[in-house]
């Protein structure tokens, strides 16, 4: 089988892009693409998500990607159990207020800086672009 050159594989994509950036130049200036940063975004105007983008289906999608990890609790609860001992319910109790105050600091931060962005949003806000990636 042979491979095709680069070249004939990025020119589709190539024309594509030209014939978007030429009827972005007719559509005005607010449809042309603007780098957004978190420097920029937050020296423009207030920051506001904007409202009944995201369906019940989404959301709920969206709460079991940030739940599925605590998943491992099944997996790890033998082992958990093995070495803390008698002590395991409050090493439970101890990581739930930790749980709740890291819960508490996300929503703080929300508060001051509502970004669909999460902690990455947080981090590049602080540390610039290259610390926040490099954290998150």
């Amino acid at each position: 089988m042979e491979i095709p050159a680069i070249d004939a594989v990025r020119q589709p994509f190539v024309k594509l892009r030209n014939r978007l950036r030429r009827t972005g130049d007719q559509a005005g200036p607010l449809s042309r693409e603007v780098p957004v940063t978190a420097e920029t975004a937050s020296n423009t105007a207030p920051a506001r998500l904007r409202r009944n983008v995201l369906d019940l289906p989404q959301v709920v999608f969206q709460g079991i990607t940030h739940i599925a990890p605590s998943i491992n609790i099944v997996f790890t609860f033998p082992i958990i159990a093995l070495k803390a001992g008698p002590a395991m319910p409050i090493s439970f109790f101890l990581t739930t207020i930790v749980c709740f105050f890291i819960g508490n600091t996300v929503s703080q931060f929300s508060k001051y800086m509502p970004s669909s962005g999460g902690y990455y949003s947080f981090a590049t806000r602080g540390l610039g672009d290259r610390g926040g990636f490099m954290t998150t």
